[in-house]
C-alpha cells in the first residue's frame, strides 16, 4: 500500500481533525490554486498557499505524532496530562547532572551575569544546584503574584531556606523581599511540561510566563531544561505563546531557526 494511503488525517484550521483523506485534501488545493490563477486573483492564491503549507505542517505535525503515541488533539488539557504521565516514568531527579554540562559551553550561559531560575517542585527537574555552580552570577528567583504576574527577586544560597510556599505548592521569596525589573535580567531559564522543536513550551495553564517574557529585553536568552523524551515535534499554541531562544536536553541543543548563531552576550543594567 502506497504511503499517502495510509496517511488519512487532514487538520483543519478551525476545527479540529476530520476524516478526509489526504487525496481528497490535495486535490482540492490544486484546484483552488488553478482557479485563483486563472482568475488573477494574487490575493486569494497567497492565501491558498498559506493554506497548503499550514496543512503540510499539520500533516507532518500528525504523521510524527501517531509514531510516537502523542495526543491526537490539540487540547492542550489532554496535552497536559501525556506530559506529567511521560515525566513520572522519566529520571528527573538525576536530570540536571546530564543537562548541566550541555548548559555550561552555551556562550549565552558563561556571558550571562544575572539570571532567573525556578524553585523546582518534587517532579521537576532540581535547578536549585544552579546556586553552587562557580563564575560570580547573580541568581534570581519569580513570585506568583496578584493578576497572574510575576515579580523577580535575588536570591542567594543561604536565602533558599528563608523561602516560603505559594498557593501552588512552589516555594518562592516572601513578597517583602527587593524586586528586580524585568529588564535588568540576562538569561532566563523557563520552566515547561514539555517544549517542541521549534522552542514553543507547554506550562501548566497559569499564563505567568506567557504575560512575564514580553516584558524581557530584546537581547534577554530565554532557554528551556528539559530530558529529550519530553522534547515533541510540534506542540499545539496559540497566538499569545512565545517560545524559547534554546532547548537544552541530555542529547542535544535546539536552536531557533532565527538564533542558529550565538546570541550577542547580554548584560546587565
Amino acid at each position: 500500500m502506497r504511503h499517502r494511503d495510509l496517511l488519512t488525517v487532514y487538520v483543519d484550521r478551525d476545527h479540529g481533525y476530520t476524516g478526509e483523506s489526504a487525496d481528497r485534501v490535495a486535490d482540492r488545493v490544486r484546484a483552488a490554486v488553478a482557479l485563483d490563477v486563472g482568475r488573477g486573483k494574487f490575493g486569494y492564491l497567497i492565501d491558498t498557499v498559506t493554506n497548503l503549507c499550514h496543512f503540510l505542517l499539520s500533516f507532518v505535525y500528525a504523521t510524527l505524532r501517531n509514531m510516537d503515541g502523542f495526543p491526537e488533539t490539540r487540547e492542550k488539557q489532554t496535552w497536559r496530562a501525556w506530559a506529567m504521565e511521560r515525566r513520572s516514568r522519566l529520571d528527573v531527579a538525576n536530570a540536571l547532572v546530564r543537562l548541566q554540562p550541555r548548559l555550561a559551553q552555551l556562550d549565552e550561559w558563561q556571558k550571562a551575569r544575572r539570571v532567573l531560575f525556578y524553585c523546582a517542585t518534587a517532579e521537576e527537574i532540581n535547578v536549585n544546584g544552579f546556586l553552587d555552580e562557580p563564575g560570580g552570577k547573580e541568581w534570581c528567583l519569580p513570585r506568583c503574584a496578584s493578576n497572574r504576574m510575576l515579580t523577580i527577586h535575588p536570591v542567594t544560597p543561604d536565602q533558599m531556606e528563608s523561602l516560603v510556599t505559594s498557593r501552588f505548592g512552589v516555594r518562592e521569596p516572601h513578597r517583602e523581599s527587593p524586586h528586580l525589573a524585568p529588564e535588568t535580567i540576562d538569561l532566563v531559564i523557563v520552566p515547561a511540561l514539555a517544549f517542541d522543536e521549534r522552542g514553543y513550551r507547554l506550562g501548566y495553564g497559569g499564563g505567568y510566563y506567557d504575560r512575564f517574557l514580553p516584558r524581557l529585553r530584546p537581547d534577554c536568552v530565554t532557554i528551556g531544561l528539559t530530558l529529550d523524551a519530553l522534547v515533541v515535534p510540534i506542540l499545539p499554541t496559540e497566538p499569545h505563546d512565545i517560545p524559547v531562544q534554546i532547548v537544552v536536553t541530555e542529547r542535544r541543543v535546539i536552536r531557533r531557526a532565527d538564533t542558529t548563531t550565538p546570541t550577542p552576550p547580554p548584560y546587565s543594567g
